[in-house]
């Protein structure tokens, strides 16, 4: 893919879904996680090294909201939160993948 195409989805990606090139980067992280796992709120703030824990929280947060991605507590630990596909996931990355 050339760069003017990257360029043109990243900035679809913002104008369409409201996230950013720091958001994208945060889904495909959780994204390459759920291979190997689940992940969880604190997995993501100690294991995403691009922003500070705060900063990354705050992406999530976005990412929330815009209903990317969902956190759901668990059933064994009240205490730990997963994160898990959002309503507008599948919309989002279908979008990315065309």
């Amino acid at each position: 893919m050339k760069a003017d195409k990257i360029l043109a989805k990243i900035k679809g990606a913002n104008d369409k879904f409201g996230v950013d090139p720091t958001s994208l980067l945060i889904v495909d992280y959780v994204v390459e996680n759920w291979k190997s796992g689940e992940v969880t709120i604190m997995n993501l703030l100690e294991g995403f090294w691009r922003t500070s824990p705060a900063t990354t929280h705050t992406y999530l947060k976005k990412l929330i909201a815009k209903k990317i991605l969902v956190s759901k507590q668990s059933k064994e630990d009240a205490r730990r939160k997963h994160i898990e596909k959002g309503a507008k996931f599948d919309d989002f990355i279908a979008y990315m993948e065309e």
